[in-house]
């Protein structure tokens, strides 16, 4: 009962909203090996077989096909839960600034209890759209402030005598968190700001580097979203340097770059002599092109020295025989420029299955000095 109690807990920690809730169940279900159907996919279903599918990033369902024929004990059975549960939704444009504050307009969700949210810390968390490639294909990220952000404050008792003798709320005026202070000049903050800056790069950065690598793999954006780069990058008031990243060699550790050091690491003109095979003694991987005219190669990662050893790319002019999209990893002295992944996502598939051994003693003490 113990273990069940914990595992609970751990899900609705890990289920701040909805959307998190669906996300956290499909997390759970591929670790207990089911295979997930596409919802326009033509589905091969098999006895004994485990599956799921979700829609809408909001509801999941799951199944399991039986071995034995059907009895009255061996039937169908069916079990469902709800993933949405009470709060407030953000509207657009949801700033009201009045007399030196900020207050979020919201709407209410659900059958909450309404005087349990007064005076206390509370935070934000759901699933945000941002622009995809045009505008039938949005994409969407998953956010969590996971700290307090505003509060939801109730009179004093001088300003409400009858306060104990029980309290009528309306949901559009006295529900409204409290975000901001202000002078009475003060600028109005910015929610679209605010969950930008939460979610990672900034829109318009996701954007521009969207717009100059059509191609780039979500799984690099929604990392990006997550957080904005780890080489020496500012968050707090404080710059950090973190390594999140790996590559094939063994042990050795890489720093993700943010969205604005992409673009404006685009230089590759001390590669193109090893791309265009000018040094006899030095082998590149077949897949690799030796044509340096329209090279598009997105540079993503530096190794522990800033790069000045190893650099990752993701290769979006391959040769005839690679595949657009996959993972280049240079390496100086002795040189190499070698393919070690087919995507991104199988890059950090492979980051997984060797256990993120660039997290050791000798790397976390680097980071610490």
């Amino acid at each position: 009962m113990y273990e069940e109690i914990i595992g609970l807990l751990d899900f609705i920690k890990k289920s701040p909203s909805p959307w998190h809730a669906a996300q956290t169940t499909v997390n759970h279900l591929k670790e207990s090996g089911f295979q997930e159907l596409g919802g326009t996919d033509s589905w091969q279903i098999e006895a004994g077989g485990r599956y799921y599918t979700s829609m809408g990033g909001a509801m999941v369902v799951a199944f399991t096909v039986g071995s034995d024929d059907l009895s009255q004990k061996n039937s169908l059975r069916i079990a469902a839960a709800h993933t949405d549960f009470p709060g407030f939704r953000i509207k657009p444009d949801a700033v009201i600034t009045r007399e030196g504050y900020g207050s979020l307009n919201v709407e209410g969700y659900g059958g909450a209890i309404l005087y349990s949210w007064l005076d206390r810390p509370l935070s934000v968390a759901g699933k945000v759209a941002v622009r995809g490639r045009d505008a039938f294909s949005p994409e969407t990220v998953l956010m969590d402030f996971s700290r307090p952000v505003m509060t939801i404050p109730s009179l004093a008792i001088h300003m409400n005598k009858k306060v104990n003798e029980g309290m009528a709320f309306n949901k559009q005026k006295d529900m409204l968190p409290l975000v901001a202070l202000f002078g009475h000049d003060g600028d109005r903050v910015s929610v679209d700001e605010m969950i930008a800056m939460e979610i990672g790069a900034e829109k318009n950065d996701i954007d521009e580097l969207r717009r100059q690598y059509p191609d780039i793999p979500k799984s690099l954006l929604e990392l990006l979203g997550i957080v904005d780069g780890t080489q020496w990058r500012e968050y707090g008031g404080e710059k950090f340097g973190i390594y999140l990243l790996g590559s094939d060699i063994e042990g050795y550790p890489y720093y993700l770059l943010s969205s604005t050091q992409m673009m404006n690491q685009k230089n590759l003109d001390r590669l193109k002599d090893y791309i265009s095979r000018a040094f006899e003694d030095i082998e590149i991987d077949e897949r690799i092109t030796d044509q340096t005219d329209n090279l598009c190669w997105l540079h993503f990662s530096n190794c522990m020295n800033n790069g000045g050893t190893s650099k990752l790319f993701i290769d979006f002019s391959p040769s005839a025989s690679g595949i657009k999209g996959q993972i280049v990893r240079f390496l100086h002295d002795p040189d190499e420029v070698e393919v070690i992944a087919d995507s991104f996502d199988e890059y950090l598939e492979m980051l997984m299955e060797d256990e993120y051994d660039f997290i050791n003693e000798e790397s976390i003490d680097s980071m610490l000095c």
